[in-house]
């Protein structure tokens, strides 16, 4: 569902929005995190922190930010998933996210790998 209502948003130009959809997949991503392999739990929580990097850096290019509402279930999920990836790593995968410009980051969110 995120990733249809990403495009329409796309299409409106709501980059508010575009962010808090990649905010969500990355919340799902950390979440199904807490069920996978080990392999396959570190890919999900640096997939997380990318698309929470990325979210951060349209928000701030676009001058889109975070509600009060919004920021509580952001700083949660961020401290979930530092919990289980070394602020290290997570801090590297949230990097290659902010770096990436806003067609590259659709493109990530909207690639289900």
């Amino acid at each position: 569902m995120y990733r249809q209502v990403l495009r329409v948003w796309r299409d409106v130009g709501n980059y508010g929005a575009i962010a808090r959809c990649m905010e969500c997949l990355g919340f799902i991503a950390r979440a199904r995190a807490e069920k996978a392999e080990n392999h396959e739990k570190i890919a999900d929580l640096e997939r997380a922190a990318q698309l929470l990097g990325a979210a951060e850096s349209i928000r701030t290019s676009y001058l889109s930010p975070m509600t009060a509402e919004e920021r509580p279930e952001y700083d949660a999920e961020v401290v979930a998933a530092q919990a289980i990836l070394s602020n290290e790593a997570f801090r590297a995968a949230w990097q290659r996210g902010h770096r990436l410009d806003l067609d590259q980051a659709i493109t990530f969110a909207l690639d289900e790998t």
